[in-house]
């Protein structure tokens, strides 16, 4: 946000698109990926990278889960 001559203007930035090849990395700070069926992520993966070339990597903690199915505050922190 900016402004200019008093007023509000908002300027978008559009980053670019990913290319074959490009890392993909899965962090899970709301929910741990544990509650995701072994099905559905490796569904997810053979899409992300066979059909659609990217790398894909997760991040350390994305699989922890504690009574609220989710990783420590400090483990999502470390994560970012």
């Amino acid at each position: 946000m900016c402004y200019d001559n008093g007023a509000l203007s908002m300027s978008v930035i559009t980053p670019a698109r990913l290319k074959i090849g490009d890392e993909i990395r899965v962090l899970a700070p709301a929910r741990s990926m544990s509650i995701i069926s072994e099905q559905n992520q490796t569904n997810a993966l053979e899409r992300l990278e066979k059909e659609l070339g990217f790398k894909i990597s997760f991040s350390s903690h994305c699989y922890e889960s504690n009574n609220f199915l989710s990783s420590s505050i400090k483990s999502r922190v470390s994560d970012l």
